[in-house]
This record gives structure tokens, C-alpha cells and sequence, in this order.
């Protein structure tokens, strides 16, 4: 069957039923619509595991807060396979996760990165998955699928820590092909097939407000070899006797 939700909301427990100090990131997601297709509902009913095809959000809000150097959001599966018996059952986890196709359409994205002090904010995000596969053996979590979409209509970020202070860009788009994800406590491995990337009307202001950078366009294809550039501008914002005298 297909399950449709309405003014849709995830986000992490105020408090866990156990402690995972590696945690140091979380996120939170409201959605207005969101479309789960071909779902075995009994499957969901007596086993608790979600089982379905499709997965479509409609003009949903992400907003995401990062700490530390490696970004960690979810628990790991225990390398340890022995329980106390003292100790009450735990929930079972998700070890397994199969998806057909990931729609997110339109969504409104805002990062505040507390470590490197960035704050980001996104419209227009799309994101397309196929063929998803997450796994999650002891010590370790695992993504693969068969090809990524991922476009920015807009997007402006304020860095505080850099020496790029102001970053402006639209028409943002990467292209992913079987991409594959390693990831445990601290190390992330990954390989894809093919990689293309572009992004217009990019316009970059440096922190010390010296240096102005703009670009018109700018692709790039892994699998062709090759960084097109379009009406590329470098100039500084002060005279050329402040130059000099710097």
C-alpha cells in the first residue's frame, strides 16, 4: 500500500536511552507532505522493519547543526554481540535498509557549524537517489545507490574563522555515479564512477574585504577530464596605492 504523511517532523530524542558521546552533530526535519510508495504495511505492523520503494518529501525544512571535526548524527551498531542478562533488551537496529528511489524536492536548508563557525542557508534544495542501500555492520555504517542528484537553487553562506568571508552562488548541481560510503567513528572511505559538478553566478568576498571574486559559470566532469570556467573576475576593492602600501 502507499502511506501518505502531512506536516511531517523528525528529529533526535531530548534524551537517549543510552549515551553516545561521539555524537556531536544533529539534525532536524519538518516536511509538509510525505509520499511512502508500494510500503509492506503488515511487514511495518508485525516486525517494526520498513520495507517500500519510494520515498518523497514535499517543501521540506532541514536545519542542521554541526560540531567537531567528523560529524557524527547516529549511533553505531555494538562490536559487542554478548548482553548481560542483568542488563533489559535493547531495541533491535536497523542493520539493513533497501530504497528504489529518494525524492526530496524544493527543500529550505539551514547550517550552523559551531566548531569552524559557518552558517549556511539553501533554497530550493533537490535531492534524487536510486537504488539505496544502508547497511550497518558492528563498528561501521555503510551507503550505497546507484546514481545521486543533488541541486541548490541559492545559496549564501557567512564564514567567521576563514579568509573567504562572504559566499554567494545559484544553479548548484552534482551528479553521482554508484557511489559508495564507508563510514565509522572516525574514518570515512568512499569511491565513485563518475563526477560532475557545476554552479553559476558564484561571487566570493574576502574576509579582510580586499579581494572581490565572480564567476559567470563553472562545470566540471571527472569522467571527461575536464574544468570549463566562464567569465572569470578578480579584483580588489581598494586603490592600487592601498595595494602597495600593504
Amino acid at each position: 500500500g502507499d502511506v501518505t504523511v502531512y506536516n511531517m517532523e523528525m528529529q533526535p530524542k531530548e534524551e537517549n536511552l543510552v549515551n553516545y558521546p561521539y555524537i556531536n552533530s544533529l539534525f532536524r526535519l519538518k516536511a509538509a507532505k510525505m509520499s511512502l510508495d508500494n510500503v509492506e504495511l503488515m511487514t511495518l505492523i508485525k516486525s517494526e522493519e520498513l520495507k517500500l520503494e519510494k520515498i518523497e518529501l514535499q517543501e521540506p525544512e532541514v536545519d542542521l547543526r554541526l560540531d567537531g571535526d567528523f560529524y557524527v548524527f547516529f549511533p553505531f551498531g555494538d562490536t559487542s554481540s554478548v548482553e548481560s542478562p542483568d542488563k533489559p533488551k535493547k531495541k533491535k537496529a536497523i542493520e539493513s535498509f533497501f530504497l528504489k528511489e529518494f525524492a526530496l524536492t524544493d527543500a529550505v536548508f539551514h547550517v550552523n557549524n559551531l566548531e569552524k563557525e559557518r552558517e549556511f542557508n539553501i533554497q530550493k534544495l533537490n535531492i534524487s537517489l536510486k537504488d539505496l542501500l544502508i547497511n550497518q555492520p558492528p563498528g561501521k555504517f555503510s551507503i550505497s545507490n546507484k546514481s545521486v542528484d543533488f541541486s541548490i537553487g541559492k545559496f549564501t553562506g557567512r564564514l567567521t574563522k576563514r579568509a573567504i568571508k562572504y559566499i554567494d552562488f545559484e544553479d548548484f548541481k552534482i551528479e553521482l555515479d554508484s557511489l559508495n560510503v564507508q563510514q565509522s567513528v572516525d574514518t570515512a572511505m568512499f569511491h565513485f564512477s563518475d563526477f560532475n559538478m557545476g554552479l553559476k553566478k558564484l561571487d566570493i568576498q574576502t574576509a579582510d574585504s580586499v579581494s572581490h571574486f565572480t564567476m559567470e559559470s563553472y562545470d566540471l566532469s571527472y569522467k571527461d577530464k575536464s574544468i570549463k570556467l566562464k567569465n572569470v573576475s578578480f579584483k580588489p576593492n581598494i586603490s592600487e596605492a592601498a595595494i602597495k602600501k600593504k
